[in-house]
């Protein structure tokens, strides 16, 4: 599902059970503990997973440097609003005189 990130101004992603920095078996959490020092900003479309409690997995492209590359990690469901598919073109939208 494709989501916003609607948290203002920023939202920092929460570290998972699995990561190698420290003891983080209680994580995702809300907390310092739990916290990463990486996030995403108001606005910012994500790929959104499945969910643990309160968080949700995701997916992010960021396109900045020289390698555009895909940054998965946990983030605070409360901070994502799901974003509508564009409805289905109808032959009218495509009819008239085309240039």
């Amino acid at each position: 599902m494709l989501a916003r990130v609607k948290a203002a101004p920023r939202v920092n992603f929460i570290k998972s059970p699995d990561d190698d920095a420290g003891n983080t078996s209680s994580c995702p959490a809300m907390g310092g503990a739990c916290c990463k020092k990486s996030y995403l900003v108001t606005g910012d479309l994500v790929l959104a997973g499945r969910t643990q409690g309160d968080f949700t997995c995701i997916s992010y492209h960021a396109a900045a440097g020289t390698k555009p590359a895909w940054i998965t990690g946990w983030l605070p469901r409360a901070a994502l609003s799901p974003v509508a598919p564009m409805s289905s073109p109808q032959p009218s939208d495509w009819l008239g005189t085309w240039t």
